[in-house]
């Protein structure tokens, strides 16, 4: 993200932080260093920290990668907090609401039960019905 704020010349500033704490201070995984040096990134240096309730003070936005972190961060969000909490996806044309699949859980589950995992099925009409769940 970045790289391609530069690209753009975008100075805004970034950060990466999940909303437990069990890989803090550890690199990246190997498969996601290995994927960003593909695309022109160089993630190794970074290592992994927990958000805290000043992030929601330093950072204009934070953006969760799907509904259990977001719930995650709208429960450790100070009342003062003036970030703006939402799913990253959100910001991409029809995919609001839509969450980023688990690279890893998804890998693991391809090797368990291959075949299991299909493309996302369509969308569907506005004219048509569904069950959701609120998102709080």
């Amino acid at each position: 993200m970045r790289a391609e704020l530069l690209r753009r010349g975008l100075d805004w500033e970034v950060d990466s932080a999940g909303t437990a704490a069990y890989h803090v201070g550890n690199p990246p995984d190997p498969r996601a260093i290995a994927c960003a040096a593909e695309n022109g990134a160089d993630i190794s240096g970074l290592r992994a920290r927990q958000a805290v309730s000043n992030d929601f003070h330093r950072f204009t936005h934070i953006f969760a990668l799907d509904d259990k972190n977001l719930a995650n961060l709208r429960a450790i969000r100070p009342g003062d907090g003036s970030a703006e909490l939402g799913l990253v996806l959100d910001m991409i044309e029809g995919r609001k609401g839509d969450t980023v699949a688990d690279p890893y859980m998804r890998a693991m589950m391809r090797s368990i039960l291959p075949g299991a995992w299909s493309p996302r099925p369509p969308a569907p009409s506005p004219t048509s019905s569904r069950a959701s769940s609120p998102r709080g």
